[in-house]
């Protein structure tokens, strides 16, 4: 991939965690989705954080970072990157509370204060790690231009399940909007990295968007069969 695709899908990051940071609390779990459905479904980023994500241990990354009276973020980049990914899923996905969270490691009696305080100390270096895999790539396995481009055939036969995924995520009555939000861009994602890109990058976008619509009954035909699909074309 190309540097001015890394530097505006980047821009697209600042963008989105900033306007994260400008609000208040009672906004952020709105504008943390924001930033989780921006990532997945941007293959440039999405490929870093997978990359990323390879040999570090979130919930002992998190465990190490949360030992004392404060949060104390990773000084390498790559772990940086994982961890606070991974504590915006947490978040959004309610594995842990945003509000306590903040009562626990940015005490102040104002919760705006606190989720300021949230905002300085994690979301921007969060963004200055990010720059810095990208520009000084920090991590072995991540999407390059050298990486192979998947066969016509491969995404002759994904597309039509993707296509039909998306039709069943948007009729089904049985999700509200905001899960609907939540996996409409990672199907988008995943078919432009099939129209885009190399096998490498398809298939940390299909990692990322296994892990977000995984537990969804509805898409759980479609899902096997692209995932059995891939592995026929040793793409897992």
């Amino acid at each position: 991939m190309s540097k001015e695709s890394l530097q505006k899908a980047y821009a697209g990051l600042v963008s989105r965690c900033n306007k994260l940071a400008k609000y208040k609390f009672l906004l952020s779990g709105q504008y943390i989705a924001e930033v989780l459905r921006y990532i997945a479904s941007t293959p440039e980023l999405i490929g870093y954080v997978s990359a990323c994500n390879m040999g570090v241990d979130y919930r002992a990354c998190l465990a190490e970072a949360t030992a004392g009276d404060f949060f104390r973020l990773p000084k390498d980049a790559k772990t940086a990157v994982a961890l606070v990914t991974g504590l915006l899923y947490d978040f959004d996905r309610k594995v842990i509370g945003l509000h306590q969270f903040l009562r626990t490691y940015f005490k102040d009696d104002d919760v705006d204060k606190s989720y300021a305080m949230f905002c300085n100390k994690v979301i921007t270096p969060y963004l200055l790690a990010f720059k810095g895999v990208l520009d000084g790539g920090e991590v072995d396995d991540a999407p390059t231009a050298t990486d192979n481009p998947a066969e016509e055939s491969v995404r002759e036969t994904i597309i039509p399940y993707i296509a039909a995924l998306t039709e069943t995520v948007m009729s089904d009555e049985a999700l509200d909007d905001e899960v609907k939000e939540k996996y409409v861009p990672m199907l988008e994602g995943l078919y432009l990295a099939l129209e885009s890109s190399g096998v490498k990058l398809i298939k940390v976008v299909w990692m990322g968007m296994k892990a977000v619509m995984g537990d969804y009954r509805g898409g759980a035909s479609y899902l096997k069969s692209i995932e059995k699909i891939m592995k026929s074309y040793a793409m897992l």
